[in-house]
């Protein structure tokens, strides 16, 4: 963003500044998109006949729907009336220079923010996956949900809180609807339910109702319950919260999950102490069949102590015969076992980028993990669902590995960071989140082994005037996952999405057409190497 300033203009000028704060890391992209091609649009060729149709298409959405847009832009109708003037004003002028846009109060690269945040190029993917026939098989085994997509708390370093849960949309799912989604579940295949997107106990109701569904079904099993653990601030609520879960559960389908308890500072901050995880383990030994428990902690820089703080408590409480040994080097206890012989067993979560919070700087941070440009240049990735290192999956392995996730709002999504960056929805229903899956070659590709540096190669191949970022490996570099690459920066820029699945699409020289590309060669999407 060196050299850029924000135009002084009437209405527009903090109208800017604000689009820039909200996401910086989606403006700098912009901006590098423009100093790259965009500002050529002084030129007669195809990128500026592409800047003024998406110059055009911005003007119209915001006439045609001026209180969406209003909404999403998150503008007052008088600065949306400014927008739309000055935008109107550039079309007639045919702008040729930066100075047409200064004049009316507008840095040119905002037009891909804003068309952006309005939908645009969101809307052209989907409209472009909607025409294509199934052809992929996708049956992913696993579904993680709220249930309620509620939560308790805000905690501010929430992987979800910082995009969904402040979503005005992301109000939590009907009960009804969250009991047809387990219909359709167990009749498609997807038989794991996680526990872990919102606060499971904040609709307790609706969470006797589900798990009473579950242990009804033949094939349904509850795999993992993660709780923050505010209903443990008094044990005699925290026994009884667990009483309610086995109760609805039953012993057979309990004992085969697994239960986890979150502890770190930013709980601590909402009320939610140390003291209380351990109320909730104490209550869960003396209730529950399970023979061990988890706690959750966050890998940063006070992960130790915090672990430190929890066997104090234990011991204290009487709940530990002896206290770990913790010498010889060992900061961090993994298992310790219970007076009364249940094992805890201390989950270390890998802490992420702050992705969540639309202000927060992709700085660097020792205590999390990031992808390396080069090995992503050099080395086949994992795919989207698999792990570091792990060995090739055949593809039935592969879907036993996948899982779809229910937001907050209602959608499906391919993975946690697709939902969080709420980047290529799936549909309303999971009959229709899978379809939709089918049709798109992109999202199969991205979740084989290798798909990432296929998809990258059909990046290099794009020329260089349809390429929205020059160097797209420092893009990539600044994040921790395959699944972080693949959402923030293939879809959370989904002009870049469209453009990589057009060139996905395109038949190749001597190839067949129609849309897929010739088996055996660069950038086919069966899984086999590219």
């Amino acid at each position: 963003m060196e050299g850029r300033t924000v135009p002084a203009g009437e209405g527009l000028a903090a109208f800017c500044a604000e689009l820039i704060e909200q996401d910086p890391p989606a403006y700098e992209r912009a901006l590098a998109r423009y100093a790259h091609h965009d500002r050529r649009f002084v030129d007669d060729g195809p990128v500026r006949t592409r800047f003024l149709a998406v110059l055009e298409r911005v003007a119209r959405r915001l006439a045609e729907a001026p209180e969406a847009s209003a909404h999403l832009l998150g503008a007052s109708p008088q600065t949306l009336a400014s927008l739309i003037e000055a935008l109107q004003a550039l079309g007639q002028e045919q702008p040729r220079q930066e100075e047409a846009f200064q004049r009316q109060g507008l840095l040119p690269e905002l037009l891909t923010l804003i068309a952006q945040r309005l939908g645009l190029f969101r809307e052209e993917y989907l409209e472009l996956v909607a025409r294509l026939p199934e052809r992929f098989g996708y049956s992913p085994r696993y579904l993680n949900f709220g249930p309620s997509g509620r939560c308790n708390l805000r905690c501010r370093d929430c992987i979800l809180w910082g995009a969904l849960f402040q979503n005005p949309l992301a109000r939590g799912l009907a009960d009804a609807q969250v009991l047809r989604h387990l219909d359709d579940a167990e009749e498609l295949g997807v038989h794991g339910l996680s526990f872990c997107i919102g606060e499971p106990t904040v609709n307790l109701d609706l969470l006797d109702r589900v798990l009473r569904r579950i242990q009804s079904s033949p094939t349904l099993q509850a795999r993992s319950f993660v709780t923050n653990g505010l209903f443990a601030r008094q044990p005699e609520r925290a026994r009884a919260v667990w009483r309610r879960i086995l109760d609805a559960l039953g012993p057979e389908k309990t004992v085969a999950c697994t239960f986890a308890i979150s502890s770190n500072p930013e709980l601590a901050a909402q009320g939610v102490l140390p003291e209380h995880a351990v109320n909730a383990v104490e209550a869960f030994q003396e209730v529950m069949p399970n023979g061990e428990v988890l706690v959750q902690l966050i890998r940063d820089e006070g992960y130790a102590s915090s672990q430190q703080q929890l066997l104090d408590l234990l011991f204290d409480r009487g709940l530990l015969s002896r206290m770990p040994d913790l010498q010889g080097g060992r900061t961090l206890v993994r298992r310790v076992r219970l007076s009364q012989g249940t094992d805890l067993v201390f989950s270390v979560m890998a802490k992420m980028p702050a992705i969540n919070s639309p202000t927060a700087e992709q700085e660097y941070d020792p205590y999390v993990f990031y992808v390396d440009p080069e090995s992503i240049a050099t080395h086949p990735l994992p795919g989207i669902f698999m792990r570091t290192n792990s060995d090739p999956l055949d593809e039935e392995q592969a879907q036993d590995a996948a899982r779809i996730a229910l937001g907050p709002d209602g959608l499906f999504y391919l993975d946690y960071h697709f939902m969080v960056r709420q980047v290529r929805p799936l549909g309303q229903t999971l009959p229709e989140a899978l379809a939709s899956f089918r049709k798109d070659p992109l999202l199969h590709l991205l979740t084989q082994i290798g798909g990432l540096n296929r998809a990258l190669a059909l990046y290099d191949a794009l020329p260089p005037d349809e390429r929205p970022l020059p160097d797209l490996l420092a893009t990539i570099g600044r994040y921790s996952t395959v699944s972080m690459v693949a959402a923030n920066v293939l879809y959370g820029d989904e002009d870049l999405a469209r453009r990589l699945l057009e060139r996905l699409l395109a038949p190749e020289p001597g190839g067949p057409t129609g849309g897929d590309p010739a088996p055996g060669r660069p950038g086919r999407i069966d899984g086999g190497p590219a």
